[in-house]
């Protein structure tokens, strides 16, 4: 029976370490959406340098995607392990995520805009609009996760606003490249 309360005790010491693992900080969803900020930034020089940079640029473009959708999910873990944002740390998340916003559209209406130029690239413009379009959807699945999780996380302050207008506008651009590349 000793033995039985010590693993108990044991396995419940281990469950409360993995449970203190996971809950994250508002100053460490703030540091992932600087991270984010960071890959989306890299992902749009990509695309401003591109048609210049060739096929190089366009696989640039395809690596950067990832680096985007695996910070977009970092992000929402981060978020999700946050909890309920402080009405101090909603703003400051907030204000983050609209000057993200700014990028990711300026982004998207640059890939747009080449797509022509993508399409016409020697041998592999089809294979490189597939790739595209399948680099969109799964940031587009990956950003509607992150909108979601601030929706939750900010729901108590008066923020909630403002990332449902982010979230509107965000869908909106990605809805538009996607439909430029179906």
């Amino acid at each position: 029976m000793v033995q039985i309360t010590r693993l108990l005790f044991a396995a419940s010491l281990v469950a409360v370490g993995f449970a203190t693992a996971l809950k994250r900080t508002a100053v460490q969803a703030e540091a992932d959406i600087t991270s984010l900020t960071a890959a989306v930034t890299t992902m749009r020089n990509n695309i401003e340098g591109f048609p210049a940079s060739g096929l190089n640029g366009a696989l640039a473009i395809h690596t950067a995607s990832g680096g985007v959708a695996n910070a977009l999910v970092t992000c929402t873990t981060a978020v999700k392990g946050t909890g309920a944002l402080a009405e101090g740390d909603a703003k400051t998340i907030l204000t983050a995520v609209q000057a993200l916003l700014l990028i990711v559209q300026d982004a998207l209406k640059q890939l747009v805009e080449k797509k022509s130029n993508f399409a016409s690239l020697p041998g592999v413009g089809s294979s490189v609009l597939i790739e595209i379009h399948g680099d969109l959807v799964i940031i587009n699945t990956d950003t509607v996760a992150l909108n979601a999780a601030l929706g939750v996380a900010a729901s108590a302050t008066p923020e909630k606003a403002g990332f449902d207008a982010v979230t509107a506008a965000s869908n909106a651009a990605l809805n538009s490249a996607l439909e430029a590349f179906p």
